[in-house]
C-alpha cells in the first residue's frame, strides 16, 4: 500500500516517474521496510490530511520529514 500511495503521489506532483525518482523511492521504501515503518507513514498520512480536513495546521520534523516518500504522501508539503 505504501509503495502504491507513494508512486502515485509522485505522478501527481512530478508528472512521471523517472529513472532517478524511481530509484530514490525505491531505495527508501526498502529501508523503510527494513524498519518496520511502513505503517507508521501510512498513519501519519492520514493523520495530515485529517488535519487539514478540518484546518489545523501540521508540521513535521525527522529524519524521515525529508524524505521523497514523505513528500510523495504529502506528510511534509502542503497538499491544499
Amino acid at each position: 500500500m505504501l509503495r502504491q500511495k507513494a508512486e502515485a503521489g509522485a505522478r501527481r506532483l512530478y508528472g512521471k516517474i523517472t529513472p532517478e525518482i524511481q530509484a530514490r523511492l525505491d531505495h527508501e521504501l526498502s529501508t523503510i521496510g527494513e524498519r518496520g515503518y511502513e505503517a507508521i507513514f501510512l498513519i501519519m498520512e492520514e493523520i495530515i490530511q485529517y488535519a487539514h480536513a478540518i484546518d489545523v495546521a501540521v508540521s513535521s520534523r525527522g529524519s524521515a520529514a525529508s524524505s521523497l516518500v514523505a513528500h510523495c504522501l504529502g506528510i511534509t508539503s502542503p497538499t491544499r
